[in-house]
């Protein structure tokens, strides 16, 4: 632990290596460029002569992966043991966050402290207060429809514009 009377462990330090090292890998690397420019569009991919195929398995290994390294050291860093319903809702909290990110490796880490930070805000209230849970999951949710529709307007006055 890396301050003994909360749960942070050196779990923190590995996820700041894992978010650089995918920084890394997608943003200076060949084949970074390659599984981008799949992921954007195939048809321009392929005319560049990208082997398309095997950039729809390849991410799905890496995040594979990199979940399982994330849930492996949540369970010896926090738990020291592995029991049932240990990531009940984790995916959906990945997924909030990467939203969040934008899907930036970088960004992922600002955008799970604001994740927590609305959690741990949403629980506080929870209880030294008469807020119910279903009002700050609402609260919760507007907040990241707003930043995924901001998001979403960004984008589709790119595609517009350009």
């Amino acid at each position: 632990r890396l301050a003994p009377p909360s749960f942070l462990h050196s779990g923190l330090l590995l996820a700041l290596a894992a978010a650089g090292a995918v920084y890394f890998l997608v943003y200076r690397t060949h084949l970074g460029y390659e599984l981008r420019a799949s992921g954007s569009n195939r048809q321009f991919a392929r005319y560049g002569g990208i082997n398309v195929g095997q950039y729809f398995v390849l991410p799905l290994l890496l995040s594979g992966g990199l979940t399982g390294l994330g849930g492996a050291v949540q369970v010896v860093g926090r738990y020291q043991s592995c029991f049932t319903d240990l990531t009940a809702g984790l995916g959906w909290n990945g997924i909030a966050v990467a939203l969040i990110a934008r899907n930036n490796p970088l960004a992922v880490v600002p955008a799970a402290l604001l994740y927590a930070y609305l959690s741990a805000g949403a629980k506080a209230a929870m209880i030294n207060s008469d807020v119910t849970f279903e009002l700050a999951a609402i609260i919760q949710a507007v907040i990241f429809y707003l930043i995924t529709a901001e998001a979403a307007m960004a984008f589709f006055r790119r595609r517009l514009n350009g």
